[in-house]
């Protein structure tokens, strides 16, 4: 502002000064143009004496005439037109200092504040990836909790069929019980079962596509246990029982089950029971039997791959 105020004092003075010699130098002329328009006077003789030149003296020689009198004085040096300009710039130049010094004073405060602005937005950004990354952890750390709370607390279910301690050969075996117990801490929903029971004179597994199921789910409570009964497939019972020596009960399939916290389970077994027969053929009721030597009981077999699909979720 005040800057602004010196230029424009600065402007005014030199244009009033313009003015005024521009006003004089025409008053001046104007006054010369106008002589010719009055009436012209008739001049007076005019009488000129010149005086005779004063004798020189022979004696007093005449005294030399110095250029240096009628030379102009120069000015001191400090007042010279070059240092008032010298003066003005350094007005001028004090003048931008006072005017400047706020400016940047107020420019290195914003930059300040700029500055920190950035920073603390940094340090902001910095906290939350921070708490995010803390909520994470915890988040993880609470579904491991749960998870081990639900594996440790869900219901589990273990089958065993029914061990054998009798076996007649005259009397066709069509059916066979399977135990289910869950030794979980919570309910089991919605067991069902599904499998696969034959007679066969070899240990491998016959190629048989017939499925039987349970029939209608059931829930078991924790430390509960129940009986299913299964039937055998007898098919090849009257041809092949009565005169092998050795027989084999092939049972596998799957048990499904649900538990109280919403998951789903999915059990594969499969089990062997052996029947060694040695003896002489004797005769029953018109059918030649062989006596039974041994029962080995049930043993666990692998469970047969190609009766279920890739995601062991279901028999095929």
């Amino acid at each position: 502002m005040l800057k602004r105020l010196v230029l424009a004092v600065v402007f005014v003075t030199c244009l009033c000064g313009r003015l005024y010699a521009f006003e004089q130098q025409k008053g001046g002329s104007n006054a010369a143009q106008s002589k010719p328009s009055q009436p012209q006077q008739p001049v007076p003789p005019t009488h000129v004496v010149i005086d005779p030149p004063l004798p020189v003296s022979d004696s007093q020689p005449p005294t030399p005439i110095k250029p240096e009198a009628f030379a102009e004085k120069s000015l001191p040096r400090f007042e010279r037109p070059e240092w008032v300009i010298v003066y003005i710039t350094a007005l001028y130049a004090f003048i931008a200092w006072l005017t400047f010094k706020p400016i940047k004073r107020q420019a290195d405060l914003m930059d300040t504040q700029a500055k920190d602005a950035r920073k603390s937005a940094a340090d902001a950004a910095i906290t939350a990836q921070n708490t995010l990354d803390a909520i994470r952890r915890q988040a993880d750390l609470l579904k491991e909790q749960s998870d081990l709370m639900i594996s440790k607390e869900r219901a589990r279910l273990t089958l065993e069929p029914q061990n054998i301690t009798e076996f007649q050969m005259d009397i066709p075996w069509d059916t066979i019980d399977v135990n289910i117990r869950n030794y979980g801490y919570t309910h089991a929903l919605n067991v069902r079962l599904e499998t696969w029971c034959e007679i066969s004179d070899s240990e491998d597994r016959p190629n048989s596509e017939k499925r039987d199921s349970s029939g209608v789910s059931i829930v078991l409570a924790n430390t509960e246990s129940a009986k299913v009964t299964l039937p055998i497939s007898s098919t090849i019972w009257s041809s092949l029982v009565p005169l092998a020596k050795n027989l084999h009960i092939h049972l596998w399939g799957t048990c499904n089950y649900e538990d109280v916290f919403g998951g789903t389970h999915l059990i594969q077994f499969g089990y062997i029971f052996k029947i060694w027969r040695l003896g002489k053929v004797f005769s029953r009721d018109g059918l030649d039997l062989l006596p039974v030597a041994s029962l080995r009981g049930w043993t666990n077999c692998p469970v047969p791959k190609d009766g279920f699909d890739s995601n062991d979720q279901s028999p095929s």
